[in-house]
């Protein structure tokens, strides 16, 4: 990737690499469509969205319902040696 000299610069290479993450995963855009779509081989899209979730101009968040994660940890309890997480107890700590 190309290294970046100021923050104008950064601002522009973060957007740019927002678009090309935009036409990937929002607009659900083949990686060819993409690079046909930005005037840039494919090559070089695979490695903006790789560096995308590295940069981070690209995050997911998957939302639940409390059901949903509820049932989500029990799974995962199922699947492992525990059997139960418990919290572990914080003390107060004063300062004189």
């Amino acid at each position: 990737m190309i290294q970046m000299t100021n923050a104008t610069d950064n601002d522009k290479s973060c957007d740019y690499l927002a678009d090309v993450a935009e036409l990937y995963w929002i607009q659900g855009m083949k990686i060819e469509c993409v690079a046909r779509e930005m005037g840039i081989s494919r090559s070089t899209v695979s490695r903006l969205i790789a560096g995308a979730r590295k940069e981070h101009p690209v995050e997911f968040i998957v939302h639940r319902t409390k059901n949903s994660a509820l049932e989500l940890e029990n799974r995962l309890i199922q699947n492992t040696m525990f059997e139960q997480s418990l919290p572990i107890p914080m003390t107060m700590q004063t300062t004189h």
